[in-house]
């Protein structure tokens, strides 16, 4: 991405979460997908399980419990074909409050005020 600074980047490091390409070399998108190495794909993986929060409401009280009832839900569910390795830390997995979509606002219009 020629020049282009990715709204959350003083929040997220986008290296941790994405695979940056310039404009000029879209049109090989597929190629350069293919040829991303398995580790580095599950390093993406286990990163975006550690931010899914900054994209969600989870800290207000109306959407917890419901939340809540989801992720119980998903649990219990039989595991497929799932690489557990790839699943996000257990612990603080239920802590809905911890950086949710409204305070990852805050924190990038305070990071603006600079």
């Amino acid at each position: 991405m020629d020049n282009v600074k990715p709204i959350l980047s003083n929040i997220i490091d986008e290296a941790d979460v994405s695979i940056r390409v310039g404009f000029d070399e879209v049109g090989r998108l597929p190629e350069i997908l293919k040829a991303v190495p398995q580790e580095e794909i599950e390093r993406l993986q286990r990163n975006i399980g550690r931010f899914w929060r900054r994209f969600a409401y989870t800290s207000h009280r109306v959407y917890q419990k419901r939340l809540r009832d989801i992720q119980e839900r998903n649990l219990a569910l039989p595991a497929l074909d799932t690489d557990v390795t790839l699943l996000p830390e257990r612990e603080g997995m239920f802590d809905l409050e911890q950086s949710d979509a409204m305070q990852t606002i805050l924190e990038w219009l305070y990071g603006r005020m600079d």
